[in-house]
């Protein structure tokens, strides 16, 4: 089943610095494709030589790509997300890093609490900090889009005994 996320706007900032970020960015386009009918625009930063290396055509109609030459060797994300949210046209903008997911529960709880609370201006999809994915299980992640079937549970009961929760936005 696709949640309907067609208000918001997913974007990526993304800089090709080796092989494991093009995973990386293909993995979580993939599975927000797989999981919501939505928006999302990618703006890659580097030099132009690396252009949209990563992209899959099979991208084209549900991504926009942006790119911002930046031919030193850094990183602006928040220069990259200004210009990200410039480009959005939706009501809601997802600040998606290119190499976070999170259950598909999560983003729909923090889509729904700001539909109902107009007031509030950004709400985080976790609570308790995040796990590293080790790559060996990327694998089985691009396979079945199902963050539960990595088994990853000493990991994450160890950041939730570890960590304080962040109080709502």
């Amino acid at each position: 089943q696709k949640y309907n996320l067609k208000e918001f706007t997913f974007n990526l900032p993304f800089r090709l610095e080796n092989q494991d970020r093009i995973i990386n960015v293909q993995t979580v386009v993939d599975y927000i494709l797989h999981y919501f009918n939505t928006n999302i625009i990618i703006c890659e930063s580097g030099a132009n030589n690396n252009k949209k290396e990563f992209w899959k055509k099979s991208w084209n109609k549900n991504v926009k790509y942006i790119f911002h030459e930046e031919p030193r060797n850094l990183f602006h994300k928040t220069r990259l997300l200004n210009i990200l949210c410039k480009a959005a046209t939706t009501k809601f903008i997802v600040a998606q890093d290119s190499d976070v997911i999170f259950e598909p529960n999560n983003y729909i709880n923090a889509a729904n609490f700001l539909r109902i609370f107009e007031n509030r201006h950004f709400v985080y999809p976790f609570n308790r900090g995040t796990v590293d994915i080790p790559k060996e299980k990327f694998i089985v992640l691009n396979k079945n889009k199902n963050i539960i079937s990595l088994d990853l549970d000493d990991k994450i009961k160890e950041v939730i005994n570890h960590s304080r929760p962040i109080p709502p936005g």
